[in-house]
């Protein structure tokens, strides 16, 4: 589906109290939302189609009703509307921006990396176990704006391996395979316990305030749902090792099985894969090698590099 197009001057009327807007700027590295920077305190998301007009409106209703719940700072975010080119209302969120930058390794070094790890574990664990009643609220709210995944875990792994093995052809491809044929050996009894995740719980979803040497929030909430917790251990596992894991399932204290640790490890492997299968709808070039996997995202500027272990 083509992006919406629009004129970026709407956002200096955005209601943003007796603020006068005068630098606009776009920041690249949106999937599927484009990111502007108004002033350097405000962030804003424009949705780049109406699909993803549902995973703004989501944002949305998880920041609202976590805020208050969770042991680290989350965007307070605002809904409005703005015109696009062909006469379409685009439904955008804005926010004040949290201070600090996107994690990085160069944070992780000595006590820092630990003290970190131990931060997220305890976040998580929150998240996981919040309680039945609001949890029983985000369910029903999650229904109104119909964007809840319909796949179970398991089964979105056996899609990702499905759409590698339609490639089996090209270059690599084939060790791919065999990377993720070994882990959903442990993965295929995953078990059923779902909770309340983040989504896409990585670094650049994590921001660390330099100053005070500690995470000062957490956003982009748009892929929050109900899975199994493992994934959102992952994400960082596949970024950062395994001694982060285990700092941060030190710090997680939460009743899991014997197995646990082995499931968010060989998860862990699939991430890459993962983040191919879904960028494939966009407009993008994929470059398969042996030790990693290139994307280019011709929409949003941004290049990534997988590494596949």
């Amino acid at each position: 589906m083509n992006s919406y197009e629009f004129d970026a001057t709407q956002l200096r009327d955005l209601p943003l109290g007796d603020k006068n807007i005068k630098i606009i700027t776009e920041k690249k590295g949106g999937w599927d939302s484009r990111f502007f920077i108004l002033d350097g305190k405000f962030a804003v998301k424009v949705p780049r189609n109406i699909t993803v007009q549902h995973s703004i409106m989501k944002e949305k209703i998880a920041t609202d009703l976590l805020r208050k719940e969770l042991p680290l700072p989350i965007p307070d975010m605002n809904l409005a509307e703005i015109d696009s080119i062909d006469g379409n209302k685009i439904i955008i969120v804005f926010y004040e921006m949290l201070p600090g930058i996107e994690l990085q390794n160069i944070h992780m070094i000595g006590e820092n990396k630990i003290k970190t790890a131990k931060s997220l574990g305890i976040f998580l664990q929150r998240l996981h176990n919040i309680p039945d009643e609001l949890t029983q609220i985000l369910r029903t709210r999650i229904s109104d704006v119909n964007n809840e995944r319909n796949e179970t875990d398991l089964e979105l792994l056996n899609s990702v391996l499905e759409y590698f093995q339609e490639m089996r052809n090209e270059p690599y491809v084939s060790s791919y395979i065999e990377i993720m044929c070994k882990s959903m050996n442990s993965l295929k009894k995953m078990g059923t316990k779902l909770v309340l995740c983040h989504g896409d719980f990585m670094s650049n979803n994590i921001l660390y305030n330099e100053i005070k040497g500690k995470i000062s929030g957490i956003i982009d909430w748009g892929d929050f749902s109900f899975r199994n917790p493992i994934y959102d251990f992952a994400g960082l596992t596949y970024e950062f090792g395994e001694e982060f894991l285990d700092s941060m399932l030190a710090a997680y204290a939460s009743n899991t099985s014997p197995d646990f640790r082995e499931k968010i490890l060989n998860l862990s492997r699939f991430v890459p894969f993962i983040t191919v299968y879904f960028s494939r709808h966009l407009k993008k070039k994929i470059r398969f090698e042996k030790k990693y996997i290139k994307i280019e995202l011709t929409e949003s500027g941004r290049n990534q590099i997988l590494h596949v272990r």
